[in-house]
Order: C-alpha cells, then sequence, then structure tokens
C-alpha cells in the first residue's frame, strides 16, 4: 500500500530518526537529542524536530530529506519502504551567519521593562551588558506575516563580529507557543558551537550557564567578586560550547597555540566542539593542576542539569560541587560546579 503524506507525518519521528542512523539520547519525557549533534532535538509529544544550530525543523518526511539530503519523492520512499537512494554527504561548508534584524532594531525599552519587571535583573546589570554589545531589541516578522518584539541576545566572536543570535519574545502569546507562550528562538545559521559571551579584565578562567538571562542573574548576584572571567551561555546544555571557549581561554594565555579555525567548514566546528573531550582522554595539559579551575559550570538543579554533569564525568571530567545558592524567585536555582580536567598524554588538539 502506498504511504500517504498525513500517514507519512504520523509516523514515530523517534523511530525514523533511529532508522536513519541517528543515535538519540533521551532529555526528558518528551525530548531527545542527537548524540553527534546535541543541537538537534526531537519533541515526541509533537512529533517534530529541531536543528537549532542551523535552524531547520519540520516532520518525518522533512527529516528523511535533511539527513539523507534527498528530494520529498526518494523521502516517501524511504518511509514507506525503508530504502533510498545512496545518501549525499551533509554538506560541509556552512553559510556565514547574517544577521537579519539589523534594520528593526528599536530603542530598549520593553526589553529593559521585560529585565527588570519580569526577570527581576537591575539596570546596573542590564547597562553592562548592553555596553558590551550583546543586547538588542528587535522587531521581528515570522513566516505567517505575525510580528512581535524580541529580546535579541548577540553571539560575538574574538573579533566582535556577530556569528549568532537567540530570540526572546517579550509578550506571551499561548496560541503560538508552547509553555509560557514566549518565543525562544535561535537564528538561523548561528553557529553551532558560539554563545552570548561577555569578558570582564584578561580571562583566565570561565563562568558558563545553560541560558543569557541566567548568566545575567549570575552576574547581577557576583559582580563584586567577578574578575579576570568570561562569561558564557550555552543556550542549553552543550558541551561543544565549553570546549570552544575553553580552548580560546587556554590560546589567550598562550597555553594554546592559536591555529585560524573556520566555523563556516564543518570540520573545523566538529573539532573545536570536541576538544575537551579529546583533552580528557588523550592530553597531560592539565596535570600540574594549573588549570583546575578553568572553567565554572552553572547550571540548573534538575535532572537535565545533573546528566550533563553524568555526560562529563563520563569523559573523565571530576566535578566538585559546593551547596546550592539560594533560591530564586523563579523556583529553580544554579548549583555552581567546578570542574577539573583530568589529562594523560599531551595531545594538541
Amino acid at each position: 500500500m502506498v504511504l500517504t503524506k498525513a500517514q507519512a507525518k504520523s509516523l514515530s519521528i523517534l523511530e525514523v530518526a533511529r532508522s536513519l542512523g541517528m543515535e538519540m539520547k533521551r532529555n526528558s519525557h518528551k525530548e531527545y537529542y542527537w548524540k553527534e549533534h546535541d543541537s538537534f532535538k526531537i519533541d515526541t509529544h509533537k512529533n517534530t524536530w529541531h536543528w537549532y544550530s542551523r535552524g531547520t525543523y519540520g516532520d518525518t518526511i522533512n527529516l528523511v530529506q535533511e539527513i539523507r539530503q534527498v528530494s520529498y519523492a526518494d523521502a516517501m520512499n524511504f518511509l514507506e519502504t525503508g530504502q533510498s537512494p545512496e545518501a549525499k554527504p551533509m554538506e560541509e561548508v556552512r553559510q556565514p551567519f547574517r544577521y537579519s534584524l539589523s534594520p528593526y532594531e528599536q530603542p530598549f525599552r520593553e526589553a529593559r521593562n521585560y529585565l527588570k519587571e519580569v526577570r527581576g535583573l537591575s539596570d546596573e546589570t542590564i547597562n553592562f551588558f548592553l555596553e558590551k554589545g550583546v543586547l538588542a531589541q528587535a522587531r521581528r516578522r515570522d513566516r505567517d506575516g505575525f510580528t512581535e518584539d524580541v529580546l535579541v541576545f548577540k553571539y560575538l566572536d574574538k573579533s566582535q563580529t556577530i556569528v549568532g543570535a537567540s530570540l526572546q519574545g517579550l509578550s506571551p502569546y499561548p496560541e503560538r507557543y508552547e509553555g509560557k507562550g514566549y518565543l525562544k528562538q535561535i537564528m538561523y545559521q548561528s553557529e553551532g558551537i558560539a554563545g552570548l559571551n561577555v569578558s570582564i579584565g584578561s580571562p583566565k578562567r570561565l563562568i558558563v550557564a545553560e541560558a543569557p538571562i541566567d548568566l545575567m542573574s549570575y552576574y547581577e548576584l557576583h559582580k563584586d567578586q567577578l574578575e579576570d572571567v568570561r562569561l558564557v551561555a550555552m543556550e542549553g546544555l552543550k558541551e561543544g560550547i565549553v570546549s570552544r571557549y575553553a580552548m580560546e581561554a587556554l590560546q589567550e594565555q598562550g597555553v594554546l597555540v592559536e591555529d585560524g579555525r573556520d566555523y563556516t567548514k564543518a570540520r573545523d566546528l566538529t573539532k573545536t566542539s570536541q576538544f575537551l573531550a579529546k583533552a580528557a582522554q588523550n592530553s597531560t595539559l592539565f596535570h600540574d593542576h594549573k588549570q583546575d579551575n578553568l572553567i565554572t559550570l552553572a547550571v540548573d538543579n534538575d535532572k537535565a542539569g545533573t546528566d550533563f554533569i553524568e555526560t562529563l564525568r563520563e569523559k573523565r571530567f571530576q566535578s566538585s560541587m559546593p551547596d546550592l545558592l539560594k533560591e530564586r524567585e523563579t523556583g529553580k536555582w544554579i548549583g555552581i560546579n567546578i570542574y577539573k580536567c583530568k589529562k594523560k598524554r599531551i595531545k594538541n588538539t
């Protein structure tokens, strides 16, 4: 029997992903991520997928087209028979990020009010991040013509070039967005191992939080004690982002030699995202304990956060877990986890 489009879309997207050879790991009761690319998520309730670092998403048919790089007809044939033409190699070169909201930026009024009234941040903290050039307010238009004001979190690289951004809606629209009804989105073609980051002094260590507003909250509480540090937001729980900024910090300190990587190339992006894991297995880089406090990881004290910690431990990262800080108004707080790397043989990645 020929599979209809509706029937194809109703197939279990998790099973389709597995049939494509994708190793999926459970992140929550309804969410799975691809082990090879942790920015790729599947929502089993909605039966959809979203590849956040690439800005692509869709249903079961689109998934086959994306992973196998085949036509609609070939994707339907695969879903019906399990067979498809020889897979084409995935695109090895990514187009550089283009910040399309620049012409639509607005005065930072509603965004400031959101950060103060909804998120409880002070003007001092908001101004600090504004002066670093990583915040903006813009008017966003969706594909269906819907427009709304958004808070933009910009990802800047070492040359202060925008290489990605994420968006936070300023007003709830429950009919459009699940949960509390606010837009949360990573912009298309954002660099997959980049996040909002700001430096204080000459960074000798990293403080890494899950999301930009978590990072701003951390700064709010500890700004008087912060010196020579880089603050980084992962936009989730992404080891690749931690690896990228840890590597760059070591390069800036002269511990590693800079090698001019191009993150529009999949090979360089993957190599950097695996830096910490490779170093943990193959390097004596940290044997003298000079970098024991390189990374302070601030993650939510929930299952996803503890699972992330366990994932790093499995890769021979050692952690110490001080007492949790006082609870935030939102009802959850951030555990501070200082990660120390155990190394073996030196190997420059």
